[in-house]
């Protein structure tokens, strides 16, 4: 604990309010609103982070909290993920798929090593190496003999091998071009875990029934060190000889037990979320992932949490239920934010085309004033307010016709019609982007097909502008006039994006998986996109770095033909189709939100 001497002329702030996240970790103020000294205080926790766009068991991985790749597996044996710290994108794949193979623990996400292993059918081990770049993996010189279930510490450029199966007891290290043999291990196991690097590495556990034996190594032999507090096979590591974290494994049973060493000593550290065993891990002793892995039953997981030693507090982002919609309706039109969002429109068995405007406050939905014409699937302007709405296109029931030019603005209490599309369309819903003065109407059904014509208005009236590259309906958008961003939609599912700069459209990144009928929200360089899929909904959530797509927390349900609005850290999906029912569930976004931990220092 830290004395009065220590702390002695070290300067303390004088506030009247608390210091600021970025400010507060390691200082001592004094708060005049309090009257008191704080301090931030830092705490260990895992946190839920997003899934994993496949289910991996048996899987390595390395890299650090934020920036990781995670490959190879029992079930998808190829398969290549990086995580970016919001969400997983897949990369390129293995050249040899396998599972149960080694990896070198402090390699970066863009310098990774993964060597030995195993293949189905038959469980062949292997000798095969490869590096990874970043994009793809490139096979190297081999291992000395083929080894699976083994551990590695190190990097690309220098790692070692351990143990493995079938009882090896060989330890091997790795220059970047050669394998030589080093020190053996003085307890031959497999499925050990390992962290640390070439000359200071330290393998714990392991076997075919589980051990509390560990082994430091030097760069020249193993020697034993403090046992693991208890038996474990299967766990994962991250970190150092001096400062290490191992977390998970078999015990058995499968656990959820975190400890970090310190190069003598183990000191129990708070329980992960989810108990598994076989899963990668990544980082470091004070910010470590894990991901991946399988449960007691031997399923493969999607999960993945986070490790953090620190004054600060995460709160991973969460899909959570909203104040249900005043009725149960499809292609619901929507804007505004979480807490202040307009939903319009819509179609439901009994009114067909809806001309109702809803308001949202965050926790219950108001009528607002209704509009002048009934419609489904009309565009709405997606960074538009709740006061300041624009409303376009749409399918009118009973038709003909069945597309619709019709534009209105909505100023908070009444809809008035202004200027008309050029080209009339229906199946828009969730396709336009901008606001009241300055918004894009993209591609939607002109009531024959698909169309790929877009148009720009300007408060006033609506002019034709650059096609979209490829016809469609049923897209997701968000953006502004010069930031626009277009992504998935019909013929059938697309998984393609289009950015627009206000003039011309470019190709964006590819979606993990195809989508129409779903809802979107945020900027051309940060959104969110989320449910949809026809004629099945889906609960997933991707997020838009401006270049990748990557997973994030999932709905609680699954509907197609859902409204979006609000931003990539607060957004509303409003309502859609079950299949065949119609829904009037409202689900609200949070993204990953950091708070500091203060203490209010005593006299004590």
């Amino acid at each position: 604990m830290t004395d009065y001497k220590a702390i002695h002329g070290k300067k303390i702030k004088f506030l009247t309010t608390d210091l600021s996240t970025a400010e507060a970790e390691g200082e001592i103020f004094y708060s005049n609103t309090d009257n008191g000294f704080k301090v931030a205080v830092a705490t260990a926790a895992w946190s839920s982070g997003p899934d994993l766009s496949n289910a991996l068991g048996t899987t390595a991985g390395s890299g650090s909290q934020t920036a990781a790749v995670v490959f190879g597996g029992a079930d998808d044996v190829a398969k290549t993920e990086e995580y970016n710290g919001v969400g997983w994108a897949a990369s390129g794949d293995l050249n040899t798929g396998r599972y149960g193979a080694g990896e070198a623990t402090a390699a970066p996400q863009t310098a990774a090593l993964i060597f030995g292993g195993q293949t189905p059918p038959g469980d062949t081990r292997r000798s095969e190496v490869e590096e990874y770049d970043g994009s793809t993996w490139t096979e190297v010189t081999d291992m000395p003999a083929d080894i699976s279930q083994l551990a590695g510490a190190g990097t690309q450029t220098a790692a070692v091998s351990i143990s493995g199966g079938p009882s090896i007891a060989e330890s091997y290290e790795y220059d970047g071009t050669n394998w030589t043999a080093a020190g053996n291990i003085n307890t031959s196991r497999e499925r050990a875990a390992g962290f640390g690097t070439q000359t200071a590495a330290v393998a714990v556990g392991g076997g075919g029934t589980a051990v509390a034996n560990v082994e430091e190594y030097d760069g020249s032999s193993w020697a034993a060190a403090t046992a693991y507090p208890t038996a474990v096979k299967m766990a994962a590591a991250a970190g150092t000889l001096t400062a290490g974290l191992v977390f998970s494994g078999d015990v058995p049973p499968v656990t959820n037990l975190t400890r970090s060493y310190d190069g003598t000593n183990w000191t129990n550290q708070p329980n992960m979320g989810t108990a598994r065993q076989a899963g990668a891990g990544a980082g470091t002793s004070i910010a470590a992932l894990m991901s991946g892995g399988s449960n007691a039953s031997g399923t493969s997981l999607k999960t993945t949490e986070e490790f953090h030693f620190s004054a600060m507090t995460v709160t991973a982002g969460a899909w959570a239920s909203g104040g249900n919609y005043p009725a149960s309706r499809v292609t619901v039109a929507g804007t505004g934010t979480l807490t202040a969002g307009l939903g319009f429109g819509g179609y439901d068995p009994g009114t067909n085309a809806s001309n109702e405007a809803n308001e949202y406050d965050g926790s219950s939905w108001t009528g607002g004033g209704d509009m002048n014409a009934g419609g489904q699937g009309m565009g709405s302007a997606s960074n538009a307010t709740q006061t300041a709405a624009l409303a376009f296109g749409r399918y009118a029931t009973p038709g003909p016709p069945n597309a619709r030019d019709l534009t209105e603005a909505y100023d908070g209490s009444s809809w008035t019609e202004v200027g008309d599309l050029n080209t009339a369309r229906s199946g828009v819903h969730s396709h336009g982007f901008g606001s009241q003065t300055a918004a894009v109407c993209a591609g939607g059904h002109d009531g024959t097909a698909a169309s790929a014509v877009v148009e720009e208005y300007d408060g006033s009236s609506w002019t034709e502008v650059t096609n979209l590259p490829a016809a469609r309906t049923h897209v997701a958008s968000c953006g502004t006039l010069t930031a626009g961003l277009v992504t998935g939609g019909h013929p059938p599912n697309l998984s393609t994006s289009f950015e627009y700069d206000g003039t011309n459209w470019t190709s964006g990144g590819t979606m993990i998986a195809g989508r129409g009928g779903h809802g979107a929200a945020g900027l051309q360089t940060a959104a969110v996109a989320f449910k949809g899929v026809i004629p099945t909904g889906v609960t997933t959530t991707e997020y838009y770095d401006g270049s990748v797509w990557s997973t994030n927390p999932a709905c609680a349900s699954g509907q197609y033909y859902v409204g979006g609005a609000g931003t990539v850290s607060g957004a509303l999906a409003l309502t859609g189709r079950t299949s065949p029912g119609y829904s009037n569930t409202v689900e609200e976004f949070t993204g990953e939100t950091t708070a500091i931990n203060l203490k209010t220092i005593t006299d004590s």
